[in-house]
């Protein structure tokens, strides 16, 4: 399984080099669609439906780690300190007068 994992990786890149090197150029791009369109068309034909997974399931391959069940984003924390660079500043300036 570990192989196969090093692969998927290795694919990535390798996709990820293909567009970054193409992204310049739409011509490249719309015939490196194609290839992975044609390729993609060519797994559903094999019944291979694993083609058609779920994004949870590729960025679980991706990145090595489960997705989480829940994501909880906080309030930020609030500054102790607002605007004391202001009145800092403002001394600095009138000390120079």
């Amino acid at each position: 399984m570990e192989a196969v994992k090093k692969k998927v990786g290795h694919l990535w890149s390798e996709i990820f080099t293909c567009v970054s090197m193409a992204e310049n150029n739409e011509d490249c791009l719309d015939d490196f669609m194609k290839l992975i369109d044609a390729f993609k068309q060519s797994l559903l034909s094999r019944g291979n439906l694993e083609a058609s997974a779920d994004k949870g399931k590729q960025l679980e391959t991706l990145l090595d780690c489960p997705v989480p069940e829940e994501v909880t984003i906080l309030d930020p924390n609030k500054s102790k300190n607002k605007g004391t660079q202001k009145r800092i500043k403002g001394k600095r300036e009138q000390a120079t007068e």
